[in-house]
């Protein structure tokens, strides 16, 4: 059996294909199967992938006839046919440094309490242009903490960075334990947006985090990517649903309810959130706070709407 299973997700990637699946064959860690997966793609995704199928690292090409609607069944479908004890689901347009699954792989097998070890990111362009690394994402949330290698409780790094921003901000740089999640959650694989986020959570709450500072992944960034053209009450109600869920596991303390509330509701996206089945589980005492709170969110966004009229003339 090898000892790492690696998907490939594929969807109108054809032009990032080739060097998305030579970044794995091309891996100092060579003992692993390789798992090719299209979902109905527009583009001549499908053939490039084929034209894999002979080769001696690739286990399974999987070419959907109807587009599954998930990238998360997409994550499953792999998953489920996974032989190694590690999963590495290598996203179709990023690639990777041929070190990844070796520095990766060292830090699982040598820490059995660890189900989820991921490394820094650069960014890449459309074209290929390396315009940085994903360390401004966390920035705001802990400036120091990522330039660093670090071990950290599961359920510490959820209740303490993941439920205020998500930390991993792309599924190509981790490596997690296949024993951890053989059956992903169906609220997971209903989500469109921030599925991710509470992939790493149901994985955290079961293990423990380890933490790569050295940057291994070449995340691709695209200007009409799924999260910039959704709408943002989309992610809301996603992530409503998955904070309902969260909050049933830990059972948050009112500190943690309002940092929640204040990273990522805006008063546009009042209605939705007050709607939604994460706050209508909450005690009243905590809509009616939630209201004024939003009501001061209101002043201001008000404020800073003139504040930005005068500074720049806008009209």
């Amino acid at each position: 059996m090898p000892k790492v299973s690696v998907i490939v997700p594929s969807y109108n990637h054809a032009k990032y294909l080739k060097e998305r699946i030579d970044s794995i064959l091309n891996q100092t860690f060579q003992d692993f199967e390789l798992i090719l997966l299209d979902d109905c793609s527009k583009d001549n995704s499908a053939e490039i992938l084929l034209s894999y199928k002979n080769n001696k690292k690739v286990s399974n090409v999987i070419i959907n006839e109807k587009n599954s609607g998930s990238t998360f069944k997409q994550w499953q479908k792999g998953i489920s046919i996974a032989k190694g004890s590690y999963v590495w689901i290598a996203e179709s347009d990023d690639y990777a440094d041929v070190s990844f699954l070796e520095k990766l792989v060292d830090i699982l097998e040598k820490n059995h309490n660890v189900g989820l070890a991921y490394c820094q990111s650069y960014k890449v362009d459309e074209v290929g242009n390396v315009f940085g690394d994903m360390l401004c994402h966390t920035q705001n949330l802990d400036a120091i903490r990522w330039q660093k290698d670090y071990f950290n409780n599961g359920k510490d790094e959820i209740l303490n960075y993941l439920i205020y921003i998500n930390t991993i901000p792309n599924a190509s740089a981790i490596l997690f334990r296949k024993s951890l999640i053989n059956t992903i959650p169906n609220f997971i694989i209903n989500m469109r947006l921030v599925g991710d986020l509470y992939f790493y959570c149901y994985v955290l709450m079961r293990s423990d985090v380890a933490f790569l500072a050295q940057k291994l992944n070449y995340f691709r960034f695209h200007y009409n990517s799924v999260r910039k053209t959704s709408k943002h009450e989309q992610t809301i109600r996603e992530h409503a649903v998955g904070y309902s869920y969260l909050n049933k596991k830990f059972h948050f303390s009112k500190t943690i309810k309002y940092k929640i509330i204040d990273q990522f509701v805006g008063f546009e996206l009042y209605v939705q959130f007050v709607n939604s089945t994460f706050v209508k589980k909450i005690n009243l005492w905590f809509m009616i706070l939630f209201k004024a709170r939003m009501f001061f969110v209101y002043l201001n966004k008000m404020m800073l709407i003139n504040m930005k009229n005068k500074i720049f003339n806008f009209s």
